[in-house]
């Protein structure tokens, strides 16, 4: 079902590595992908995020930008 696993990435490049890594055959791996442009906008989403519709699964990517202790 759309919507019942989503995997949310800070940005573009996230999303594109993401697409470039998974598999679109797999039944097993299916979820969407939505691009948040940036943290601060992505932990915002994250209450209505979780109360969607239909959703079962929740997965998240930042990258470590310059400090990785820091994005930690």
């Amino acid at each position: 079902m759309p919507g019942e696993a989503v995997l949310l990435v800070e940005g573009q490049d996230d999303g594109h590595v993401v697409r470039a890594i998974k598999d679109p055959t797999s039944q097993l791996c299916s979820f969407d992908i939505t691009v948040k442009n940036g943290l601060d906008v992505l932990i915002k989403s994250l209450p209505l995020e979780i109360k969607a519709p239909d959703r079962r699964t929740i997965g998240i990517v930042v990258d470590a930008n310059d400090d990785i202790k820091q994005r930690w």
